[in-house]
């Protein structure tokens, strides 16, 4: 295995000597570039570690969604464990996660997850006292959870139309750090997890429609968020123009993952406008550009449903409130949903101009003081030293269990090529 020098080992080396022996430059987490850079068109291999099985604490809420009384608000928070299986890969850039949800009165709900490797970066945490390397690893997620009959949570009222199923999207972050004990040196892992199924006129337009509106449903959204330790949403995002990092396209009939494209030569824009019905909603304009082989294609929002004027919303979840170091910190969550167009590099099999994408965005919390977790990247197999603060990732759907595609024109669901945006500022 191939890992990549650590750039601070002259403190951490003298700290390890003192512990345990280790060969000179050794860390026990060495940083691992995911081999996902290369020649334009090319299919790299992804290079990752063995993911574990995780269980964590988490909370299932339900949220009002521009309600004309309510407005925006939790309705309702129920405490729950969340297991996840350890990540089966079943394509060059797919896994699948089985998922348990439950709570002392019992299982909630199951199902399995399908998880696309976005990327790594490195979080790192000034206020540690050692100077180590946290490393994370992003899968994007989208799957069904089937509910069990109980009394414990509020599944989404469109359920019992798809067999006590509802089908949610958001993202996993697996994060491994050291841990130097006065006996030993070992890797440990931390989780960050975000699902959301939608309301009504998002999860509901295109992939799986409803005839009729369905009571409590319209405006109410239902989120699984993990860890527990999350306050409730409160401003929105600002505007941003990204010039790092890259996009990434997959050929899901073939099998076949493409190289990453950096992005540019312009930066990626992202105009912001504040939900005048909701202050933890914000509708997007998205336009960017990638590079191959010194061509450059666009990508941009298409504002094709009528919920989403813009052709993108992002919905804040909240903020962890997480206390010494431990990530994932005082991360602010928000998750995506976008229609985009999409000049295609290197797909062979594209399934449209307009491309139904979900996404996540994590940010150092800008009320938060003190507290800041500046994120790295990869570049030519290296972790850059660049400060970064927000890390967006945008996928497209192509779980090939939905029951479609839907044939609506430019748009399908699932679709058969396959779209990473990875957007850094």
């Amino acid at each position: 295995m191939h890992d990549l020098p650590l750039r601070r080992i002259p403190r951490l080396c003298l700290i390890a000597a003192v512990l345990v022996p280790l060969l000179p430059g050794q860390h026990p987490c060495p940083p691992m570039d995911d081999r996902l850079e290369a020649d334009c068109c090319t299919t790299p291999t992804p290079h990752l570690p063995a993911f574990p099985p995780v269980m964590i604490g988490g909370d299932y809420r339900s949220h009002n969604v521009r309600h004309p009384l309510l407005g925006c608000s939790v309705l309702g928070s129920t405490a729950v464990t969340v297991t996840l299986g350890a990540p089966q890969q079943v394509a060059c850039n797919r896994w699948n996660i089985s998922i348990s949800v439950s709570t002392p009165l019992g299982l909630v709900a199951t199902g399995v997850l399908l998880g696309e490797y976005s990327r790594t970066f490195t979080w790192n945490d000034p206020s540690n006292q050692v100077e180590e390397l946290s490393q994370v690893w992003r899968f994007m997620l989208n799957g069904d959870l089937t509910f069990q009959p109980t009394i414990a949570v509020t599944p989404p009222p469109c359920a019992p139309l798809f067999n006590n199923a509802a089908h949610f999207v958001g993202s996993i972050d697996y994060e491994r750090h050291a841990v130097f004990d006065p006996d030993e040196i070992r890797c440990d892992w931390s989780f960050r997890l975000d699902l959301t199924h939608h309301d009504q006129g998002i999860h509901h337009n295109v992939c799986r429609p409803l005839l009729s509106p369905v009571t409590g449903h319209v405006d109410t959204r239902y989120t699984l968020t993990a860890p527990a330790s999350m306050i409730a949403p409160g401003p929105t995002l600002t505007p941003g123009n990204f010039t790092y990092e890259a996009t990434r396209e997959i050929d899901v009939v073939l099998g076949r993952c493409y190289a990453e494209n950096d992005l540019g030569p312009q930066p990626t824009l992202i105009t912001r406008v504040p939900d005048a019905m909701c202050p933890f909603e914000t509708f997007e304009v998205i336009q960017g550009t990638s590079e191959c082989a010194g061509v450059a294609r666009g990508f941009q929002t298409v504002p094709n449903n009528p919920r989403i004027p813009t052709g993108s919303i992002a919905v804040y979840l909240g903020t962890h409130t997480g206390t010494g170091g431990a990530f994932p910190g005082d991360l602010r969550v928000f998750t995506h949903v976008a229609i985009l167009g999409v000049d295609w590099h290197c797909n062979t099999n594209p399934s449209g101009n307009g491309v139904l994408c979900h996404g996540v965005t994590t940010d150092t919390d800008p009320l938060t003081t003190g507290d800041i977790h500046p994120f790295g990247i990869f570049k030519d197999g290296m972790a850059e030293n660049h400060v970064f603060t927000m890390m967006t990732d945008l996928v497209n759907h192509v779980l090939l269990q939905e029951p479609g595609p839907v044939a609506v024109a430019n748009f399908g669901c699932p679709d058969f090529a396959e779209l990473l945006i990875q957007l850094t500022l």
